[in-house]
């Protein structure tokens, strides 16, 4: 399997876990089902998931997406890009639910040709080497959620993918700005629902 960085990614990991767990959680995050904060704010998310499952339901069973894919998709690759497998609610435009995840990885190794991103740059010049309606799997930034949840998956299906580790904040004492970020926003808004006139 090729994989970027692999070694390094397990070993610093296995070595960092807790400290990592304790940065990015100072407390036991809450799943999202069960965050209150969350499934309040959250309305207009889950409408807009509902309304592309739809969509994607629709284009999927009326033939449409058939048509394009013959057409206009023959000769492409499609890149998937991750970020992160995880129920926990942190980061909820970045991630994936593991059954989700896996069900989708299913789906794309039964219909389509998986490659992996190195043999995609060593035939970027040959592209007749390149199956048609390729795809390519790859994660940014290497969660831990990626040793933890993610490899064992890629393994036992035995999919190729290639992770872009951000190697700066591996065994160090930063986070991502996104998850400060986040989690400023929703201590701002469990502190908003607390107050008596709810402003």
């Amino acid at each position: 399997m090729a994989l970027c960085s692999s070694v390094l990614l397990r070993d610093r990991l296995e070595n960092s876990r807790e400290g990592l767990s304790t940065l990015f959680y100072p407390h036991k995050p809450t799943p999202l089902h069960q965050d209150k904060t969350i499934l309040q704010g959250g309305f207009l998310l889950s409408l807009r998931r509902s309304a592309k499952s739809v969509v994607a339901f629709f284009f999927y069973y009326s033939g449409i997406f058939a048509f394009y894919k013959r057409f206009f998709m023959k000769g492409t690759v499609t890149i998937l890009m991750f970020h992160r497998v995880t129920e926990v609610f942190f980061d909820v435009s970045l991630l994936v639910k593991r059954k989700t995840f896996e069900e989708c990885l299913k789906y794309i190794t039964q219909s389509y040709p998986v490659i992996s991103m190195d043999f995609l740059s060593q035939n970027f010049d040959k592209w007749e080497n390149i199956p048609d309606d390729s795809f390519v799997i790859t994660f940014d930034d290497g969660w831990i959620d990626f040793h933890d949840t993610v490899y064992p998956i890629l393994s036992r299906l035995m999919v190729p993918a290639t992770v872009y580790l951000t190697t700066g904040f591996v065994s160090s004492k930063c986070s991502y700005w996104q998850k400060r970020l986040n989690y400023l926003l929703v201590q701002i808004l469990a502190e908003k629902k607390n107050t008596p006139d709810n402003r």
